[in-house]
Order: C-alpha cells, then structure tokens, then sequence
C-alpha cells in the first residue's frame, strides 16, 4: 500500500501472498481464527481489499516507480484478479460443507398430469 513501494516490489508481494491464497485450508483458517473474533486483525478482509484495489488499479498506477520494465502495471492487476478467483473458489469449496440443496418432493402418480389435463 506504500506509495514509496516500487511496481516491483508490489508484484513480488502481490506474487507471495497469491500463493498463500492458493491454500484453501489457510485461507478458511485466517477468516475463521481473525475475522470471525471482532478483537484481532482482519487479516482475511483485508488481503481481499488489497487485491480488489489492485485488481482494479488502484496500485501501480502511472506514479509508481517501476525500476524493472519487465513487471508491468498490468500484471499486477492480472495476477491480483486470479488471486481473487481463487480466494471465491475456496469459499465456495468450503461453503459446500455446510450447504444443503433444498429437497424437492417426489412426484405421485396422482401429481402426475396426462396430456389432456395438461392442455386445460
């Protein structure tokens, strides 16, 4: 978040804590262990921000001192928009633990309409 930071630096941050992300398991423990507890860090929230405001270039902007040409503006908001994906993935992996699809009820042969009910 340093406006002193240079575009290389970010990436490399944005680049390690990408693969942090990559771990379901460490990101469900870091919601649940700081997030979820009102008097710790909001560790979780706000590694998402940070993506987001990347992702959606709020870093690396024309004003960011790039001392490598090879690392562009771009790339930071490529691999901050992956690591997103990856952060809702997981969720939605981790949700389904605890999500039960709704149960239709199986149909009679009463429910059961032949083809002239069916018109009416």
């Amino acid at each position: 978040e340093s406006s002193n930071s240079t575009l290389q630096q970010k990436y490399y941050i944005v680049q390690t804590l990408s693969k942090i992300v990559e771990d379901s398991q460490t990101l469900i423990d870091l919601f649940v262990n700081y997030d979820c507890d009102l008097n710790t860090t909001d560790i979780y929230g706000r590694t998402v921000e940070m993506f987001s405001k990347i992702a959606q270039g709020g870093a690396g902007g024309p004003n960011t001192n790039n001392s490598d040409p090879s690392v562009r503006p771009q790339m930071l908001q490529m691999l901050a928009t992956e690591s997103l994906v990856t952060i809702a993935q997981s969720m939605v992996l981790w949700s389904k633990d605890f999500y039960e699809p709704p149960t239709l009820p199986v149909p009679t042969e009463s429910d059961n309409l032949n083809d002239e009910e069916w018109e009416k």
